[in-house]
Order: structure tokens, then sequence, then C-alpha cells
């Protein structure tokens, strides 16, 4: 999930992605950016955006599940003609209105662009990206050295600060 502004002070957060129409009455399949996409189920309106586009918010008409992706049914949308339109737009909603997380889980833009400092504070770089594998995710350091793979798991990292913006690693071997 990535975040991005409406109005002047809301910040929006994006859940998810419309990959194309699903049937021919306007319903979108949409590739949800969060681990749990059941989410969608206690939102009832999201924020259509993306690049070049201004926010409008749109009320969730229907709403069910197809494998990996989420279908939507979006009030005003219709037709197929109309849902094509949709495509690549991404759903967005305000970071006030997130899940609460539990202790020591966080949100992807909560990690990309925390430092990450080894045990002995010595800067490494930014996380870039994060990598999803199917064990765990991996933290994608960039710094003036090169690029680092850190596994997200708790033998590697020692703190994560997410208010302050960094990651302390633990001394593992063969880690850096």
């Amino acid at each position: 999930m990535t975040p991005c502004r409406i109005g002047m002070h809301e910040e929006l957060i994006i859940i998810g992605k419309i990959t194309k129409p699903h049937g021919v009455k306007g319903e979108l399949k949409v590739l949800p950016s969060s681990s749990n996409p059941h989410r969608f189920e206690q939102i009832d309106e999201v924020w259509l955006t993306g690049e070049g586009r201004k926010p409008v918010l749109q009320r969730i008409q229907g709403l069910r599940y197809n494998k990996d992706f989420v279908l939507l049914k979006l009030a005003g949308y219709d037709t197929l003609t109309q849902a094509k339109e949709l495509a690549g737009v991404e759903l967005g909603i305000p970071k006030s209105r997130l899940l609460q997380l539990s202790d020591s889980t966080y949100y992807q833009f909560d990690i990309i662009g925390c430092k990450v400092y080894t045990a002995d504070r010595r800067y490494l770089g930014k996380v870039e990206s994060i990598l999803h594998t199917g064990s765990n995710d991996v933290y994608v350091v960039q710094g003036e050295s090169g690029e680092y793979l850190i596994p997200a798991i708790k033998q590697a990292i020692a703190e994560i600060n997410a208010e302050q913006d960094h990651i302390i690693l633990k001394n593992l071997e063969g880690l850096i």
C-alpha cells in the first residue's frame, strides 16, 4: 500500500488497483495491495485515483472474491464500456480508515523509506522496496555501497521504528 494525498491534509493509502473489467455489468477485477483482501468488507467507499488523476470518491455496491482478486461493483458503473475506463486506476482509502495492526506488524508504506543501520549503527541505506517471497518478505535496501537484501524476520531485525523511520539489524553471520 502506498500513500498519496486528497485535499490539503488527508493522506490516501492505496489498497488495490483495477486490472480490468469482469463481465459485462460493470464489475471490476481488483488486485489488492494488502495481504488481507477481506479488508474490502469493512469499507463502503473508495477513492479512485492514480497518476495524473484527480481522486474521486466512489461508493461500493457489491463485493466478491475470485482467487487472488477482489471483484468490485461501484455505483454508476453498470456497463462493460464504463468499467473499461477504470482499467489501471488505483483504489485508496484515508489513512485514518486503515485497520489497526498488531504490535510488530507494519504496513508497507511504513517500511519503505526507512533508514537501515547495522547493529553497530553503521548506515546501510534506505528500504526502496519489499519483495514478497513464499516464506517471508525481503527488504531491498539501497545504499552507497550497493544493494542489500534483508529478510524481514526476527532473527535479522533488532528494531523497527516506523515513527522515526529507521530499522536496526542484528549481528547475524552472513547478513551483510
